[in-house]
C-alpha cells in the first residue's frame, strides 16, 4: 500500500506521510524502541532505516540492502582484520553477525542477544555442561567466557585472548611464581 508512506500520490511522490527518520517506526514501533534504548545501533537509533534497508524492494529478506559483510564491514572496519587471525569463530567467519548481535540494538552492551554466558551456552551446550557436572568447578569456566576467550577471533588457539599460560596465571600468580623453580610439574 502506498499511501502508507506516500501523501500525494501521483503528483507528488517525495511527499511522506511522515519525516524520513520517523516513517519506519510508524509502522515498526518495536524497531524504534529497541533502536532508541540503551545500546541502540546507531543508524537504527537515528532513525537512519535506509542505511541497510531499501524502501520498496530487495531481493534478500527484511529488505537488507545487502550481506552482513556489506552492511557491517563498512563501519566496523575491524572484522576484516580479526577475520585473518588465526582462530576464528565460526559465526564471525562467515559474516553471520546476527547469531550473538541484536541488528537494531537493545540487549546490553555489543548488541548482544544475550547477557554473559548465555548467548555462548546457545551454540556451546556441551561446554556449559561440561562446567555444570565437574567434580572439581574450575571458577573460570563459571564466570563470563569473555574473561578468557575473544569473541571474534585470537592469534591463540581455540580464540583464547591470549596464550593459555598467561590465561591461567592471572588468576593462579601463585603458581606462575612455582613454573620457573628447577623442579615443576608444569
Amino acid at each position: 500500500d502506498c499511501q502508507a508512506c506516500h501523501s500525494d500520490l501521483p503528483a507528488q511522490p517525495a511527499q511522506l506521510t511522515a519525516a524520513k527518520t520517523e516513517l519506519c517506526t510508524t509502522c515498526h514501533s518495536d524497531v524504534a524502541e529497541v533502536a532508541k534504548a540503551e545500546h541502540g545501533h546507531p543508524p537504527a537509533a537515528e532513525g537512519d532505516c535506509m542505511f541497510c534497508h531499501a524502501p520498496h524492494q530487495s531481493d534478500r529478506g527484511a529488505l537488507l540492502k545487502g550481506n552482513a559483510e556489506e552492511l557491517c564491514a563498512p563501519c566496523h572496519e575491524n572484522v576484516r582484520t580479526e577475520a585473518k587471525l588465526a582462530s576464528v569463530h565460526k559465526p564471525f567467519v562467515d559474516f553471520d553477525c546476527s547469531a550473538c548481535h541484536r541488528p537494531h540494538g537493545g540487549g546490553g552492551k555489543g548488541m548482544l542477544k544475550e547477557t554473559g554466558s548465555k548467548l555462548c551456552a546457545g551454540c556451546h551446550a556441551d561446554v556449559a555442561k561440561h562446567a555444570e557436572s565437574a567434580k572439581v568447578p574450575h571458577a573460570a569456566m563459571q564466570e563470563e567466557c569473555l574473561s578468557c576467550h575473544a569473541p571474534h577471533g585470537s592469534a591463540e588457539p581455540r580464540l583464547m585472548r591470549q596464550r593459555a599460560d598467561a590465561t591461567c596465571f592471572e588468576c593462579h600468580a601463585d603458581v606462575a611464581e612455582q613454573r620457573d623453580k628447577p623442579v615443576s610439574h608444569l
